[in-house]
């Protein structure tokens, strides 16, 4: 990469808390692989990460991204889409390198087919939702299908290269990959929701953003479905908001029971523990808890 263009990149790169690339490296070992050997598919699937993020808040016009200021507001909107696609590139070049080191044909396949479809399907997880913008009406069903292509497949993609990258058998990849759409899912939902409450406004700057810009994912779809307008919502108790939310809660929990039950079938040890603590933890996190 040409030196000039290293401020963009690392401005790209920095912050997060790097959770699907560890979620990819505790899989790896999970199924006996040594977590060293799986680092450059770890750092290939934090940079699809990050160039679906420099390209998500410049179509969704968000101003910041952790408290801080967008790549797109800080560097132009001609950079974030270029190096958003710059960062796309050099995630493919480490799934080619690694393939390349391995030299296992079946395996190296497999982590292709699987990481592009990844790719394919965040970016069409994406369209949809600017889709779902012009749509008046949008089933819970859709709306749930959407957030499982933009969120979702990308955990589920991060703990599926950690499964065959460690040579697990088929039934085991399939398996830990439906434990990663679930708690994708979940992941997406409680964001939805703290959204649009305003407990994570500090680090996006605003709230009901999602309400404001038509978005429709499971809550705002709920919301609607129930005639709540937009700003009603701060007029809303705790027990009222709850109520309305139920059928959200509903498919949180239904969820968490389906991944309660392939945790509890995987091999026993630490990385099993630890993902049962990260499927609780990921719904503690509520706006009454403020």
């Amino acid at each position: 990469m040409p030196q000039e263009l290293h401020p963009y990149y690392r401005s790209a790169v920095s912050n997060g808390k790097r959770f699907r690339p560890l979620l990819l490296l505790m899989t790896h070992e999970l199924f006996g692989g040594t977590w060293r050997d799986a680092l450059p598919l770890a750092c290939a699937i934090e940079l699809l990460h990050k160039a679906s993020l420099v390209h998500d808040d410049l179509v969704d016009g968000d101003g910041l991204r952790r408290g801080k200021e967008a790549f797109w507001k800080t560097h132009g909107e001609k950079q974030a889409v270029i190096i958003g696609d710059v960062l796309i590139g050099l995630s493919l070049q480490l799934v080619n390198q690694w393939g390349a080191d391995t030299r296992n044909y079946l395996i190296n396949q497999k982590i292709i087919s699987t990481f592009s479809k990844s790719l394919t399907h965040t970016a069409l997880g994406e369209s949809l939702d600017i889709h779902f913008e012009t749509v008046s009406n949008v089933s819970t069903q859709s709306a749930i299908e959407m957030t499982l292509l933009k969120s979702g497949s990308l955990i589920a993609a991060s703990m599926k290269l950690g499964a065959i990258s460690a040579n697990a058998d088929e039934n085991s990849i399939n398996n830990i990959a439906q434990l990663g759409e679930h708690l994708g899912v979940v992941f997406q939902i409680m964001n939805d929701v703290n959204s649009l409450t305003g407990i994570d406004k500090d680090s996006k700057g605003d709230y009901q953003n999602d309400f404001s810009n038509h978005k429709k994912n499971l809550v705002t779809v709920i919301l609607k479905q129930q005639g709540v307008l937009p700003e009603q919502i701060n007029q809303l108790s705790k027990n009222e908001l709850e109520q309305l939310l139920k059928p959200v809660m509903q498919e949180i929990e239904l969820r968490k029971q389906k991944s309660s039950k392939i945790i509890h079938d995987l091999p026993k040890g630490e990385i099993t523990n630890l993902f049962m603590k990260l499927l609780n933890e990921l719904t503690e996190k509520w706006y009454w808890n403020k």
